[in-house]
C-alpha cells in the first residue's frame, strides 16, 4: 500500500528563480510504500518497533509517473500523520479506483 507520511521535521531551502535562497519549509512529507493494508497495521508496526522502514517514492515532475527511490526508515518521534496516498481524483481511501 501507498502511503503519504508527514514528517515533523523542515526541509531544505531550496534556491528561488533569482538565485536567493527561499525560507525552509515546515512540513516535509514522504510518499512511501509499505506492505501494511490499513494504516491501523502501519501504525501498529510503528508502535512496535520505534520506526518504520518504508520504500520511499518520488513522482516524476514530467511523466507524473512514481518511482522507487529505495528503504527508508523513519523514526516514531518524527511522524506527525499518515494517510493513503491518493493518485487521481475519485482514488478511494487506499489510493485504488472507486
Amino acid at each position: 500500500m501507498q502511503y503519504v507520511i508527514t514528517m515533523n521535521v523542515p526541509v531544505r531551502s531550496r534556491d528561488k528563480h533569482d538565485g536567493t535562497p527561499d525560507r525552509p519549509q515546515l512540513v516535509h512529507q514522504v510518499l512511501a510504500e509499505h506492505p501494511a493494508a490499513t494504516l491501523a497495521e502501519v501504525c501498529a508496526k510503528i508502535l512496535e518497533d520505534g520506526c518504520i522502514i518504508v520504500d520511499e517514492i518520488y513522482k516524476d515532475a514530467r511523466t507524473l509517473a512514481y518511482y522507487s527511490v529505495g528503504e527508508t526508515a523513519l523514526l516514531e518521534r518524527y511522524i506527525a500523520k499518515i494517510r493513503y496516498l491518493y493518485k487521481e481524483p475519485g482514488d478511494n481511501r487506499r489510493g485504488e479506483k472507486a
